[in-house]
């Protein structure tokens, strides 16, 4: 018989209906039903009776669920484990993240967890009550998959309160990049004449308040923030990172095209003064092509345990000495290899030298266009996936060994732009200190995970760029972070943490969430990161334990509230950075509460966050909508 999922409602209903008829015990059949719930409104941690019938004494997996928008999805539960329970009363302690709406009771359907043709099946659950939660300064509710409306109400009878409404949209990215959102309030204490009803969102001639932004911040609106392009910079350098990403998941997918190219052995070539290199060349060419590669000969200039140090003989002198090489290569090898190798794990070793190569070059120097270093951004180096799969490229665009290439220094400007040299040997060690990382990510997803043929286990560009930030700040690197950090901080909600990951902006918002993850959780989430046997968001959630969205959330409020004292709850801080006093403000959208009206426009997963002041005796109603297509969710956090 052939089994129809058109209407998937109809096998929910059979799974429950086969649960009720099953067992000799007249409880078990009984759904339970919720006559009371004592007291009806309460804050997190407090307790609540629930009294009723057939509330299952025996079964064990009872829970208690809250959901603010009804019960749509499992993420949007706050679940807490009933005790003291009998067949009429049990009592339950107010989960956190808890916001008003509706409270049931439900267990897991008998249904094999992964449910009929590899469905998962739904609990099976009591009517709901109604319920209210009182929110203390400093807690934060939490409301996921709202879908593309939802209503609710703040503000206090009694005192003068003050909420930060962050939204984001957990929705695939959308065609334009942005999904547009109205959130509007009213009340009857705030019409005037303070008499009178409201229902239903007051249209755009209704009365309401626009929110502004708090100075500094970027300018509200969805036509300015399509414009946002302008504020991602190095457009060409992330082209190329994105290219090279192309391709070398495109070169597994067709296999190897040459047998190994039967190079000098490493060891040998190790030893060498003087070496051959093949060097990338032409930024607007292909990474695994022999065109956009060139040959350079370039001069030992430190060979340490772990290191080899070599400078393109093109070089000026006036561009680095050799104590300069010296020194940079030293604080490569007794600094940043082994700060990299105990947060990450080990670098593979391809041919057998033991040691990483370093290549300082001009030829790096002129990926990035006279003129344009400053207002554009440059190319500081990088590492080719393809020297470390020899045998599936053309021998004159791989070198067959684990290798960074770096541009040098240049004071005077002889290959393109000025380069200052002190500050250009800094951006070198933050530069290596963050190919290490790309080349250990390699390793282990490619090489160990992979087996060398697959990239099914790749991490993500985001989670791979954040991780490297991560060895940046690892090595004491920090300008750059915060420089990115600022460019996301300004206007968080047009910035995407988990669907991009090349921007500026989109580096700095990941560099902030996994320093959150490293505080939270501790340092040792990265090197577990790099070992996990998943790929994408999976990764997260699988070394911390805690779904993606529920993390976001957390991350999200903790943007605005460390350092402010408004929480003790360490989940919504920083313990390694001082983001209010090193970093930019955080962009915020302020409003009135009372008849108040927002319109605006967020990418997926970037957060939005909007203040809103209510008066004493003030509460409002409040209405959220979003596109069809979109998952609008909300966290609420009362600061006073």
């Amino acid at each position: 018989m052939k089994i129809s999922w058109k209407y998937p409602c109809i096998m929910w209903i059979l799974a429950a209906l086969t649960f009720q008829g099953c067992g000799d015990d007249p409880d078990v059949m009984r759904m339970p039903i919720i006559v009371e719930v004592s007291p009806d409104t309460a804050g997190v941690g407090d307790t609540l009776t629930i009294y009723g019938s057939g509330l299952l004494s025996d079964q064990a997996q009872i829970e208690a669920a809250f959901s603010a928008c009804g019960f749509t999805n499992r993420y949007s539960y706050r679940v807490a484990v009933p005790f003291d329970v009998t067949s009429s009363r049990m009592s339950v302690i107010v989960p956190d993240g808890a916001f008003s709406g509706q409270l049931r009771l439900q267990w897991p359907n008998p249904v094999s967890s992964s449910g009929m043709l590899g469905l998962s099946a739904p609990p099976v659950s009591s009517d709901p009550a109604g319920i209210g939660v009182i929110q203390d300064p400093g807690d934060a509710a939490k409301i996921f998959f709202s879908a593309s409306d939802y209503e609710f109400t703040l503000g206090s009878d009694d005192e003068a309160t003050v909420y930060l409404l962050i939204l984001f949209n957990s929705a695939a990215p959308s065609p334009s990049g942005f999904f547009e959102y109205d959130l509007a309030s009213g009340s009857p204490c705030c019409l005037p004449g303070g008499t009178g009803g409201y229902d239903a969102a007051p249209g755009p001639g209704g009365p309401s308040v626009e929110g502004s932004r708090e100075p500094g911040a970027a300018d509200q609106g969805s036509p300015t923030r399509a414009e946002t392009d302008s504020r991602r910079k190095a457009t060409r350098a992330f082209d190329f990172e994105k290219r090279k990403r192309e391709e070398f998941s495109g070169l597994l997918d067709f296999g190897p095209r040459s047998a190994p190219s039967g190079r000098v052995a490493g060891a040998q070539r190790a030893a060498a003064d003087t070496a051959v290199f093949d060097v990338y060349a032409d930024i607007e060419g292909s990474t695994i092509e022999p065109s956009s590669f060139v040959k350079v000969t370039a001069d030992l200039k430190y060979e340490g345990d772990h290191v080899l140090l070599y400078v393109d003989r093109e070089t000026d002198g006036s561009c680095i000495s050799d104590a300069e090489a010296e020194i940079l290569g030293e604080s490569f090898d007794s600094g940043i290899y082994s700060i990299d190798r105990e947060a990450f794990g080990s670098e593979s070793d391809i041919n057998g030298d033991g040691r990483v190569s370093i290549l300082l070059s001009p030829v790096i120097n002129r990926l990035t266009d006279p003129g344009t270093a400053t207002t554009e951004g440059y190319i500081g180096g990088f590492f080719l996936p393809g020297d470390l799969l020899p045998a599936w490229l053309d021998p004159s665009c791989t070198n067959g060994m684990e290798i960074f290439y770096t541009f040098v220094p240049d004071p005077l400007g002889l290959y393109g732009n000025v380069y200052e040299k002190d500050r250009a040997l800094e951006v070198i060690r933050g530069v290596l200190a963050h190919e290490f990382l790309h080349m250990i990510m390699f390793n282990y997803r490619i090489l160990i995970l992979g087996e060398g043929i697959s990239a099914q286990y790749a991490a993500g560009t985001w989670i791979e760029e954040g991780l490297a930030h991560i060895a940046e700040d690892l090595n004491d690197h920090d300008e750059s972070n915060i420089a990115r950090a600022a460019l996301f901080l300004e206007d968080p909600g047009v910035v995407t943490l988990i669907h991009g990951g090349d921007a500026l902006d989109e580096r700095g918002a990941a560099f902030l969430f996994f320093r959150y993850l490293g505080d939270r959780f501790g340092e040792s989430i990265f090197r577990e990161m790099v070992r996990a046997k998943a790929s994408g968001v999976k990764i997260v959630e699988l070394t911390a334990g805690v779904n993606l969205f529920e993390l976001f959330a957390d991350w999200a409020a903790a943007l605005y509230l460390d350092g402010t004292g408004i929480s003790a709850d360490p989940r919504f801080s920083y313990s390694s950075i001082d983001l209010r006093g090193d970093f930019a403000p955080l962009g915020i959208l302020s409003a009135e509460g009372c008849m108040s009206s927002v319109s605006g426009a967020v990418k997926s997963m970037g957060p939005e966050y909007i203040l809103l002041e209510f008066d004493e005796g003030c509460r409002s109603d409040f209405y959220l909508e979003s596109g069809i297509n979109s998952l609008m969710n909300a966290v609420i956090v009362r600061l006073e």
